[in-house]
């Protein structure tokens, strides 16, 4: 039903929703996993780098158009 509803609208509007909600969703993730990457001090650096290195093979798509 969605699909029929999306395909006569304007992209824009979309994509500015979707943006929108990726931002949320990475707001309250990185919110509830950034503490949980600090609590164990002997692997603090190396679960900050696997984060940040997960964060950055999210972001490869855009680079791609």
């Amino acid at each position: 039903m969605a699909i029929t509803m999306l395909q006569n609208m304007d992209r824009y509007p979309i994509g500015i929703a979707l943006g929108v909600s990726a931002g949320i969703f990475l707001y309250i993730s990185i919110g509830d996993l950034l503490p949980t990457v600090h609590e164990v001090d002997e692997k603090k650096y190396n679960n900050l780098f696997c984060l940040a290195l997960g964060l950055l093979i999210m972001m490869l798509p855009l680079g791609l158009h």
